[in-house]
């Protein structure tokens, strides 16, 4: 399975100045206390919104407890302050995207912490519960587009976790394994217990994510610990590429290179998420699941088709050239189709129909859109770069009428999807759910987002029936294989 890294800049600051810092920021805000499992924490109010940062989910995952599934929380005496974020969980890649002076540019085993953003009068609002992406091997709850002030104006109590990563996160140890995905069921408790606290309401909640995050929320969704904890869920980006997830046993019993990711222990998870979907034991709750129109961006620079896939041989990638026509001209851009639809667009198409034949509305979307400053430097929409819009935290550069029309289309999308579970939005109408029939539609979030048919469908059917040879899909006869 194809696993990708964000990497960036950090700036290293002492966890004390980093504190002072941040708290700094929140003196200008009204203090607000809250009780919750654990004990009293100090947040704030600003504009509104409540706001409590830093809140520990589980005991500390170190010493005896760092190879150990997350056990409670260790109440604490006194009052907590509760408004800057906790430090990221250990990772090898810098981080990107989070403010210096915050304790969350720092790494520590100790991370499991949570946020939370809510409207300051909420009375069981529909809660929205953020897995952030990064390959399961870096990232962090505190990244500045991440930032749930704009949910809470309108209406959700919005909660962002950190989980633990990379081979702290997933390395089996004892007959257990997944301890990150173990990390996310943890979080997903404690909103269960606390968050009517902050006036969200526990019987309506939906899980989202992005990349990895939104590879989680799949697994999530089969995963019989994580049963009846949330109602609803939106999987941005979270293609796999088909590839089976490996068995506790094979990563015990072999010396491991390379990255540390989900397995199939037999605990969290008796089998591989897309078996688990293809033979309708998923949860069978409302999904939103897409991708974005340039998700061949984490190629990098002049890439190849040849070798992306091998189980694609040279008669197959001339069948996809062919179907891709123009768009597919040249390899450089055959390569970036080939990768975007074998990992991502083919899976969320599966999914999506699965989800709809086992009677529960999914919906199709596709992110085509790319800020007015950098549409002469990108051809589509790079993957994750929907996270702001869905956030409504825009980059700090000039927004143009069209930038922010598919701001607020996206975001209202998903808000609406949180409270009642269809997409009913006012910029962003007439979404359907999808249906495999005539191939179905998709929602298209470009400069004018509208429902539309879904695109280079034998090219997906091709993709599915080459990479899903180990996934009982029940699809259908394929196309015969020719010689690689």
């Amino acid at each position: 399975m194809f696993r990708y890294v964000w990497a960036g800049l950090m700036t290293a600051v002492t966890f004390v100045a980093a504190h002072v810092h941040e708290a700094h920021a929140a003196e200008t805000a009204e203090a607000i206390r809250a009780r919750v499992q654990g004990g009293v924490l100090v947040g704030a109010v600003d504009g509104g919104v409540k706001i409590f940062k830093g809140i520990p989910y589980a005991a500390p995952p170190v010493g005896p407890l760092r190879s150990a599934l997350p056990q409670p929380v260790v109440p604490w005496s006194g009052e907590r302050a509760a408004a800057a974020f906790g430090a990221s969980c250990m990772q090898r890649a810098p981080l990107r995207n989070v403010v210096p002076e915050s304790p969350a540019a720092q790494v520590s085993e100790d991370c499991l912490t949570l946020n939370v953003w809510a409207p300051q009068a909420a009375v069981k609002a529909p809660v929205m519960v953020w897995i952030h992406g990064g390959g399961n091997q870096t990232g962090s709850s505190a990244v500045k587009y991440y930032d749930g002030a704009a949910f809470a104006r309108d209406g959700v109590v919005l909660v962002s976790l950190n989980y633990r990563l990379g081979k702290l996160g997933f390395e089996p140890h004892d007959g257990a394994a997944n301890f990150g995905l173990w990390d996310q069921v943890a979080a997903l408790k404690w909103v269960k217990k606390n968050i009517a606290v902050f006036g969200g309401d526990p019987g309506n909640v939906t899980v989202f994510g992005e990349s990895a995050g939104g590879q989680d929320t799949l697994a999530l969704m089969t995963a019989a610990p994580a049963r009846g904890l949330f109602q609803k869920a939106i999987v941005e980006s979270g293609g796999g590429g088909w590839g089976p997830d490996p068995k506790i046993a094979q990563q015990e019993s072999a010396d491991h290179v390379g990255e540390w990711g989900v397995i199939v222990d037999g605990h969290l998870l008796k089998e591989s998420p897309l078996s688990a979907f293809a033979g309708g034991r998923a949860a069978h709750i409302p999904l939103i699941i897409g991708t974005n129109s340039e998700e061949g961006s984490l190629l990098g620079l002049e890439p190849h088709s040849d070798g992306i896939f091998p189980k694609l041989s040279a008669d197959d990638m001339g069948v996809l050239k062919a179907v891709y026509g123009r768009e597919g001209e040249d390899d450089e851009r055959l390569a970036r189709l080939v990768f975007r639809d074998g990992y991502f667009a083919s899976e969320a198409r599966w999914v999506a129909a699965k989800v709809s034949a086992e009677g529960s509305p999914a919906y199709l979307y596709r992110f085509d859109y790319v800020l007015t400053v950098l549409q002469k430097r990108r051809a589509g929409a790079f993957h994750g770069s929907e996270v702001p819009f869905v956030f409504g935290r825009m980059p700090e550069i000039p927004v143009s009428e069209a930038d922010t029309r598919v701001e607020q289309a996206l975001h209202e999308c998903w808000v609406a999807f949180a409270r009642t579970g269809k997409p009913v939005c006012d910029k962003a109408r007439d979404w359907p759910a999808f249906s495999p029939a005539g191939n179905g539609k998709l929602m298209v979030f470009d400069a004018h987002p509208s429902a539309r048919p879904l695109e280079d469908v034998a090219a997906l059917d091709l993709l599915q029936c080459r990479l899903a040879e180990e996934i009982p899909l029940a699809s259908g006869a394929c196309p015969p294989a020719h010689s690689k």
